[in-house]
């Protein structure tokens, strides 16, 4: 019995350090070069500042260094690339160029563009977000109040 628990600790132990498995917990081999996009960042629905900056969070699961290229696009005609090295098994939040926003559904979408990657089924993401009003413009119709102290 102790070499079953034993053998379970190893699969969780290796598990941390970026290998899969399957759901009969048999595992798989780790890929030497597999770089993944975690996520698009501060994406929320509902008013938008007139001014607003990408982020992507990357994560390397690979056993080497990688360089890759990381790109943004948004359908308002927005488009960002950065060149990114990222150290084995470390992980980035990539920060864009800023961009002007405004009302209306936006699809942003981010990519790796690498000759190298052992694993591209996770190098892609999009995510739609809808904004109903410009921030700045939502409080430009409020009245100017000044105060006179005596």
């Amino acid at each position: 019995m102790s070499k079953k628990i034993i053998i379970k600790a190893a699969i969780l132990i290796v598990s941390m350090f970026g290998y899969m498995q399957d759901a009969n917990a048999q595992l798989m081999t780790q890929k030497k070069s597999d770089v993944g996009i975690v996520s698009i960042d501060g994406l929320e629905a509902g008013m938008v500042p007139d001014n607003f900056t990408p982020k992507v969070t990357i994560q390397n699961y690979g056993l080497t260094e990688h360089c890759f290229e990381l790109q943004m696009k948004i359908n308002n005609g927005y488009f960002s690339k950065q060149t990114i090295v990222l150290r084995p098994l470390a992980s980035a939040t990539v920060i864009f160029k800023e961009v002007s926003m405004s009302k209306g559904k936006w699809k942003f979408s981010t990519v790796i563009i690498s000759n190298t990657d052992g694993n591209p089924a996770n190098n892609k993401m999009e995510k739609m977000v809808e904004f109903s009003s410009n921030a700045k413009k939502k409080f430009a119709n409020l009245p100017t109040v000044i105060m006179v102290q005596k």
